[in-house]
């Protein structure tokens, strides 16, 4: 029922994926004796049969990297609640096939699913309770660990090379009682609603859903309007029961595998759900109409609907409210260059710099990185425009960072829902990463992947980033099915963190902060004017034919620019000589110097020297060619013009025009 996009690849490194399953019978706790049915704390007994089979329906193989295999499923009625379709768990999990991994199914009197590892490693598991009504899990990772081979197969020179897993507690209990859905153990076999078993058994790759008197697999949330929209999704007997259960699977999922619940500070969802009225709903248009503004008040950008299903074609869905994140996030896109971006990454290079724009990160972009990074000047600065990247896999994350360092690169994140904190640590081929100084451009549309890209840059501290406060997000994305056809995508429980454990969600902020987003080619000339601009820098200089004088004006420097000083160099106009080179250790104050030369004409350059957030600079703040006065004195006051020659600025950052355009196809 649940997917992360692209993000749990490399943990496959520790799961070794197979398929099949295997019968063992155990003891366990007891449960209500067949025929009986839990009501409370009690056993009733049901007169007739407790299960009934119902019809058996198609099943529709509509992933794309996974094989389901050919044939129907049966579906149950349960006499209890008959208007709630059940499904057999050991059936159900013989339906996924090789789209789940390895796994031993142990079942008495109670179910227990146990994802292996080859014939003698025990991986986690899930257990289902009947007598209590509760999931045991013995490590609630058990959703990763089940995930199955795909077709695609990813190859990468990049090495897992350590994991370390810390506080917390891996196991979990989750009582079904609180959402009055109920594990059914009749005549030996274990049953669960249908929505119940796409949530547990499905792992994070793939979603089922009941459409058309069939079912469809499928492991593309974004795909699956072309399963689902129709005019009539299935025959609904009983409209309440599909508001209830729609409820019930929500409140669950939030509960439990939303990742930002501590962050969202909500104790309980299922409690808010009742509170706002969820489980009150009327129809399910209502039900929807109410849910999504729900999920426009959890303020997530990573949690949105993507398609509303059973009767989407009555729902009267809301505009984002004006002060939330999505609305000021879809108006800085639409203001961006983001839609006329055709290409996943494209290389200018300009006089002594060059601009990569990055745009997505998916599985293609090791590739292209490698193609737009082969043969670069080694001494020309390299600026990664990450302003329209809303994110993507965070292996091609990893993939660049590899470039930008020789060291060992940390992926930090916790589950929230366990509290436990785990890091695993990759190192990239040796060779490939690349001399030259790298600077990072952000705007507020740097989301998700690619916030997570400039946060692991700040605290590795890779390179200089410059621009607006990133967009944020912080989490892995899941996918959900529930009920009512609704499709949503989530924070699920994967969420990244920083070195100091603080979750990214609201966002990174840059090294130097711009008012105003804006191309970064026109950004990376304003860095140029960084040390000039922040400290309002004018310099006065009166020159003789014997003696020149300085004097600098410059504001309170900000509390993060350490001062180094002024490097002066004069040269004769005439023969472009260097004939003197003059130093000043503080930002303001004024001195004099005996100036020799021939020449009637001088040209002096003045460099102002600092570190800014670790980052040296050296950056040409005057240049000027004055006439040296043989008796009068001759001043001039110049504060720091926007055509200061490019080719002496440093960093080696200015705006012209690109000489070379690589451009790398976009992924379909």
């Amino acid at each position: 029922m649940r997917k992360t996009f692209g993000l749990l690849l490399f943990i496959g490194s520790f799961l070794l994926l197979g398929c099949g399953f295997i019968r063992v019978t155990t003891t366990g706790r007891p449960a209500c004796q067949d025929g009986y049915y839990r009501s409370g704390r009690t056993c009733v007994y049901f007169e007739g049969d407790l299960i009934a089979a119902d019809q058996a329906v198609q099943v529709n193989d509509s992933a794309t990297d996974y094989v389901i295999p050919a044939g129907p499923l049966q579906l149950y009625t349960y006499g209890v609640d008959p208007d709630t379709e059940y499904v057999d768990v050991e059936q159900f999990l013989a339906m996924l096939g090789s789209a789940i991994t390895t796994h031993t199914v142990e079942i008495d009197e109670v179910l227990t699913v146990t994802v292996t590892y080859g014939a003698y490693q025990i991986g986690p598991s899930l257990t289902l309770d009947a007598g209590e009504n509760e999931l045991r899990y013995s490590d609630f990772d058990f959703d990763a660990a089940l995930v199955g081979q795909g077709l695609t197969e990813y190859e990468t020179e990049l090495e897992a090379v350590g994991y370390h897993r810390s506080g917390g507690t891996a196991e979990k209990t989750i009582e079904l009682d609180r959402y009055d859905i109920v594990i059914v153990r009749y005549r030996g076999n274990f049953y669960v609603p249908l929505y119940l078993a796409n949530l547990l058994f499905t792992g994070q790759a793939l979603n089922v859903c009941r459409a058309f008197d069939a079912l469809y697999v499928f492991d593309d949330a974004e795909n699956v309007e072309s399963v689902l929209s129709g005019p009539a999704m299935y025959h609904v007997s009983n409209q309440e029961v599909l508001v209830q259960n729609t409820a019930k699977c929500a409140a669950l999922l939030f509960d439990h595998f939303y990742g930002l619940k501590e962050t969202a500070e909500i104790d309980s969802f299922v409690t808010l759900f009742h509170d706002i009225g969820l489980f009150d709903a009327e129809t399910i248009v209502a039900f929807d109409e109410a849910f999504t503004a729900f999920i426009y008040g959890l303020d997530d950008l990573h949690t949105s609907i993507l398609l509303y299903g059973y009767q989407e074609d009555q729902v009267d869905a809301a505009e984002p409210p004006p002060t939330s994140r999505l609305h000021r996030f879809i108006a800085n896109l639409i203001a961006s260059e983001a839609f006329d971006r055709t290409e996943d990454i494209i290389l200018r290079e300009y006089e002594n710099y060059y601009i990569l724009e990055v745009n997505t990160f998916d599985l293609d972009t090791k590739d292209l990185l490698a193609h737009e990074l082969d043969g670069l000047d080694p001494n020309k600065d390299i600026i990664i425009d990450l302003s329209c990247n809303t994110g993507g896999s965070f292996i091609a994350v990893i993939e660049l960072l590899s470039y930008l360092t020789d060291e060992t690169i940390g992926i930090r994140f916790t589950n929230p829902a366990t509290e436990s904190r785990e890091t695993i640590r990759y190192a990239g081929p040796e060779g490939r990463a690349l001399p030259n100084r790298f600077f990072v451009f952000t705007s507020p549309l740097t989301f998700s992947a690619a916030n997570l890209f400039v946060s692991i840059v700040n605290d590795m501290e890779l390179a200089f980033v410059f621009g607006t406060h990133t967009g944020g997000g912080a989490a892995a994305v899941g996918s959900a099915v529930l009920p009512n056809n609704l499709v949503l995508s989530y924070s699920s429980n994967m969420v990244f963190t920083d070195n100091a454990g603080a979750i990214l969600e609201t966002g990174v902020d840059p090294d130097w902060m711009m008012n105003d987003a804006e191309a970064a080619d026109f950004a990376a000339v304003r860095l140029t004017r960084l040390y000039a601009d922040a400290v309002g820098l004018e310099i006065d200089i009166v020159s003789t034919s014997g003696t020149i004088a300085f004097e600098f004006h410059a504001g309170t420097l900000p509390v993060d620019i350490d001062f180094i000083g002024y490097a002066i160099e004069i040269y004769d106009a005439e023969a472009d000589l260097l004939v003197a080179s003059l130093t000043a250790t503080e930002p303001s104050g004024s001195f004099a110097s005996a100036l020799t030369t021939e020449s009637d004409l001088i040209e002096v350059r003045i460099y102002a020297e600092f570190d800014y957030h670790g980052t040296m600079f050296r950056q040409l703040v005057y240049a000027e060619v004055s006439e040296v006065c043989s008796e009068v004195v001759d001043v001039r006051t110049q504060t720091l013009a926007v055509d200061v020659p490019e080719e002496r600025q440093w960093p080696r950052i200015g705006h012209d025009e690109p000489r070379r355009v690589r451009k790398s196809r976009r992924s379909e």
